[in-house]
């Protein structure tokens, strides 16, 4: 790396440090309410539809809190299949500096502690759903798994995972703020505290987690063959279009 890009890492790394929670620092001792939502309403696709006045405001209550649950399913998903894993590979198989491989190990720890704290709050709102640890409503085909597969098992080769990272980091930070703002507005009157809870402290980590797809950028991508960028343009665009899609996100 050059001093630049190391002097960065070196200020991440202190950050993840100083900053550094566990899942037990969490309060996890209230109860689920299932009589407030679990998403902030205009996240919720439905809402967007003519038909939404239609439904009763138990069946709106009700949807609501299911996008809540696939929203934390998401989370998971990206985290355990495709950015600890190409994480993880960078780890086990490449030479890296003693700085980046810190802030690297660091990323991936705190990706693996992020995925546990959503399943946390799936367990809690729903038990009999989650007790042994499926995903029950964000689904992918067997298509999209060889894929994700794929990019893990060759990051080096198939590059569309530094875009992907630096996408959903946009998205965490996105719905954090969303999460974050109804909260501060409301205290706890219209959203869950669990919910509020662990998207704020996903944002902890998340706001350092961008700063570092840039560097992995820098690092990684900037560098890479014409060829390699433009296939990993070519994917991106493919994946978002299937991702982008009415039944998992709103306008």
């Amino acid at each position: 790396m050059n001093e630049s890009l190391t002097k960065k890492v070196e200020k991440l790394n202190k950050q993840a440090s100083e900053r550094y929670f566990s899942v037990e620092d969490m309060d996890w001792d209230r109860s689920i309410d299932h009589q407030k939502n679990w998403t902030p309403p205009e996240m919720v696709p439905l809402s967007y539809l003519p038909s939404y006045p239609l439904l009763t405001e138990p069946q709106k209550l009700r949807f609501n809190q299911l996008y809540g649950l696939s929203i934390c399913e998401q989370f998971i998903w990206l985290e355990e299949t495709l950015l600890a894993g190409v994480l993880d590979y960078f780890l086990d198989r490449v030479e890296l500096s003693p700085d980046l491989r810190k802030a690297l190990t660091y990323f991936s720890t705190e990706e693996k502690k992020h995925s546990e704290m959503f399943f946390r709050v799936l367990e809690k709102a729903e038990p009999s759903w989650y007790k042994n640890r499926e995903l029950k409503i964000f689904k992918t085909n067997k298509l999209h798994d060889v894929l994700f597969g794929t990019i893990c098992k060759n990051p080096g080769t198939f590059m569309v995972w530094v875009w992907l990272a630096l996408f959903f980091e946009e998205r965490t930070l996105d719905f954090s703020r969303k999460y974050q703002k109804i909260y501060a507005k409301n205290k706890d009157q219209s959203i869950d505290f669990h919910f509020w809870q662990v998207h704020y402290y996903h944002m902890l980590d998340e706001a350092r987690h961008h700063q570092m797809d840039e560097i992995l950028l820098e690092q990684f991508y900037n560098s890479a063959p014409l060829w390699k960028r433009k296939l990993s343009a070519w994917m991106f665009e493919k994946i978002l279009f299937a991702y982008l899609g009415p039944k998992r996100n709103a306008m």
